[in-house]
């Protein structure tokens, strides 16, 4: 039996009741995540007490009224490596302060790797009651699922979903253009703006907060120069009126890649089905900041929305790409009468 306790609780993982309701008739679910352990062999065998609050050793007292007999931890220690990569997380020192005062903690989760990342690491540092989830809803642009996948990893905590007055494309059939790096109407319209407004309304209706909130993005440096930037702990004076203290949070501003993908594998999660598919970042389908291989990759997903992007470019005479490319030219994807023409061989597209 393994007498040393691990740096997690008993039952702690942030999906354990999840994952161990998904285990079947004769399956031992791990004592950290709840996953099923597939080899019983190269499992460890642990003691658990204090009602399942505390791991107990060797001399542990199986008459104690907490004390819960032995379980199994996992050859792989689910939750061991983001503990690990809680040191590369931002502003600690500064954050622990704001959470002892009592801020509300606003998760903005898109449903992607960097906010899945960020919501585990944080709920390390963060009791859960006092942290929300804001999701922006961008209705036919965006993956399905992503509420679902939200929903499924953040188990345990209250989730907003905040709605535009308006959709993408009522946006760009008004102005006649797509946005822009330089006029992200995308970003501070149909998600910065319904978020904020969600936020405020939150703290209104929870006084126990005294308006000090700490709004969480899950931006990375190794996303681009421009956010390599960023301010990773900033005021904000424009939000901090009416009695509200505000500050903007970017928890996994350090992490890599690989380690985004570590972190959710080692809590034992997955990813939204689309990193599969191909895809390298989760936002809207056909994003003005995505790269050729996405957009070539959500194309193929996304027959019916990738016509109507190219049909809207011919009618307002405006290039989504921020190269000033039509997606046609950019993707190699050329959309004719309803078919996509792909590596030379002519595809129907779905729909048509």
């Amino acid at each position: 039996m393994n007498d040393q306790p691990y740096t997690v609780g008993p039952f702690s993982g942030p999906r354990y009741s999840y994952n161990a309701k998904r285990c079947g008739a004769g399956e031992t679910p791990c004592a950290i995540c709840g996953k099923a352990i597939t080899d019983i062999d190269k499992a460890q065998t642990v003691c658990v007490v204090d009602g399942g609050d505390s791991w107990g050793d060797v001399d542990s007292d199986p008459y104690d009224a907490g004390y819960m007999g032995l379980h199994f931890v996992g050859p792989e220690l689910p939750s061991e490596a983001s503990e690990a990569l809680m040191v590369r997380v931002t502003n600690q020192a500064e954050i622990e302060e704001l959470r002892d005062r009592g801020a509300l903690f606003v998760l903005n989760h898109s449903g992607g790797k960097d906010s899945q990342t960020m919501t585990i690491l944080v709920r390390k540092l963060v009791p859960d009651r006092q942290i929300l989830v804001i999701h922006a809803v961008l209705e036919g642009v965006v993956w399905e699922g992503d509420i679902e996948q939200i929903e499924a990893t953040t188990e345990g905590l209250p989730l907003i979903l905040a709605h535009p007055v308006k959709t993408f494309f009522e946006m760009v059939e008004r102005r006649q253009r797509w946005p822009s790096p330089q006029q992200r109407q995308c970003t501070s319209d149909l998600k910065r703006g319904p978020i904020e407004r969600e936020i405020r309304r939150y703290l209104k209706q929870h006084p126990e907060y005294r308006g000090l909130v700490v709004n969480c993005m899950g931006m990375r440096a190794e996303e681009s120069p421009g956010r390599a930037k960023l301010d990773t702990l900033k005021y904000s004076k424009r939000n901090s009126k009416a009695g509200r203290e505000w500050y903007d949070w970017l928890p996994i501003h350090k992490l890599m890649t690989a380690e985004v993908f570590e972190t959710i594998r080692a809590a034992g999660q997955t990813p939204h089905w689309v990193y599969a598919a191909g895809m390298t970042r989760l936002s809207c389908c056909f994003c003005i900041m995505a790269s050729r291989g996405d957009l070539r990759c959500a194309a193929g997903l996304k027959q019916d929305l990738y016509r109507r992007y190219v049909e809207t470019e011919k009618r307002i005479g405006h290039t989504v790409n921020m190269t000033g490319r039509g997606l046609e030219d950019v993707t190699g994807i050329p959309v004719d009468n309803g078919k996509a023409v792909t590596d030379g061989k002519e595809e129907k597209l779905e729909g048509t």
